[in-house]
């Protein structure tokens, strides 16, 4: 999942599109699956037959995926409410990427992790959203590895967490978890 936006488009899917390729020379069986956003035209993603594409759909894809790459933003948040073990990946301008870690210090990106407050998801940014990089990271989430198995543990966690009877919705606890983050993180 490269991303709702054109700029993502460009900047994420042909990392993520390789990782898919080398992944699959390494699993012939392997099924690649992908959720077009609404807003995206399916012309930015090329000519692309090893990929199935569908409009949409993200739940119903993350909720059968054995494994996800996807963009840093709120489908990290999807992914790991649907129990499936992911790989975060995200790559914006180098002058985008200067002013935000100017303005925001925070140990994590991605929506999972700063909700754990630790590392439960690997994620691959800037220089190292590559190919390889995020082929190794998601490799091991295809099988019953170790990896696989804390990942999913530490997902129900916290999907159980953010779920507590008596506590604000899971979107409202989310998003009032973030923005303590990111206050925190202000220089």
């Amino acid at each position: 999942m490269p991303g709702s936006r054109a700029q993502e488009i460009r900047r994420i899917w042909p990392p993520m599109l390789e990782a898919a390729r080398l992944l699959k020379a390494r699993h012939p069986a392997l099924r690649l699956v992908l959720p077009v956003a609404p807003t995206i035209d399916r012309n930015l993603l090329g000519d692309v037959p090893e990929v199935e594409l569908v409009d949409a759909q993200a739940p119903e894809v993350l909720a059968r995926a054995n494994a996800a790459i996807v963009a840093s933003g709120t489908a990290t948040l999807e992914a790991a409410l649907a129990l499936t073990p992911l790989v975060v990946v995200y790559r914006t301008s180098w002058l985008t990427w200067a002013i935000g870690r100017l303005l925001v210090r925070l140990r994590f990106v991605s929506l999972v992790n700063l909700l754990a407050g630790r590392a439960v998801v690997p994620e691959l940014l800037q220089a190292d959203c590559t190919p390889a990089r995020i082929a190794a990271a998601a490799e091991p989430l295809l099988s019953a590895s170790p990896e696989r198995t804390a990942q999913i543990e530490a997902l129900r966690s916290l999907r159980e967490e953010l779920a507590a009877p008596g506590s604000p919705s899971a979107a409202r606890r989310a998003a009032e978890e973030v923005l303590a983050l990111v206050e925190a993180g202000l220089p």
